[in-house]
């Protein structure tokens, strides 16, 4: 059974359960953050897993990097969110997007400039980012961070 949404097509399996590492990021002492290594397009990239953020973000810079030839789309609606005002949107339909062996094709995703945020990561000492995994995907696969295992499951019923 193949299920499908808005122009997204989602892994075929119907009880399909994938198990994927993070790691947790030492924020000075001043918290955490969870990091996970993904696949756009068949070229690792580098997320945050973020409950907070509504939906599933690349940095724009690092995203025209790595995908030169994606046909990009402007948003008639600016963002908010991740420490800034509102900022210049676009969206982009990523031919494969995979979490562990969970493969999503064209799923669609928002570009912002996370630039500040890199500024941030890199003046504490860590790698910068590529982009979050918003709630939006982690609802749509029902995921369960274990923090203990340092794992994150998703699944679709």
């Amino acid at each position: 059974m193949v299920t499908t949404t808005s122009k997204t097509d989602f892994f075929t399996a119907e009880k399909m359960k994938t198990i994927v590492s993070f790691k947790l990021l030492n924020l000075q002492g001043r918290g955490y953050h969870l990091s996970i290594a993904a696949h756009m397009n068949g070229k690792k990239i580098h997320l945050l897993i973020d409950t907070g953020a509504s939906l599933t973000v690349f940095d724009k810079g690092r995203f025209e990097k790595i995908a030169e030839d994606a046909k990009i789309d402007e948003n008639k609606q600016d963002a908010t969110g991740l420490g800034t005002s509102n900022m210049k949107a676009y969206e982009v339909v990523l031919k494969k997007f995979a979490v562990g062996k969970l493969e999503v094709k064209n799923y669609r995703i928002g570009l912002l400039d996370l630039s500040h945020v890199n500024k941030s990561y890199a003046s504490i000492g860590k790698k910068p980012i590529d982009g979050v995994l918003g709630s939006e995907f982690m609802k749509k696969f029902n995921a369960v961070i274990n923090y203990e295992k340092k794992t994150i499951s998703f699944s679709k019923k």
